[in-house]
């Protein structure tokens, strides 16, 4: 299942769009030394968002989340 989401540099507002791999992993390459916030969202789930997530130099950051089943439209008839 792809998850589609922004990474957000909360000190400027710089937006960078990312989709995940079937396996739910992604990666975003030289991301400058900052705060960021993350959204998951996938149609059928609740939006998830992850803030203050900080990187620092040189290493990987983690951020794991699991989506929980949203409320599924309503069909008028």
């Amino acid at each position: 299942m792809a998850l589609w989401g922004p990474v957000l540099r909360r000190a400027t507002g710089l937006e960078q769009e990312t989709k995940t791999k079937s396996d739910g992993s992604f990666s975003i390459v030289d991301l400058p030394i900052a705060a960021y916030s993350a959204t998951f969202s996938k149609d059928g789930f609740k939006t998830q968002v992850h803030s203050e997530i900080l990187l620092q130099s040189n290493r990987a950051t983690t951020v794991n989340s699991v989506l929980q089943p949203g409320a599924l439209p309503r069909l008028m008839e």
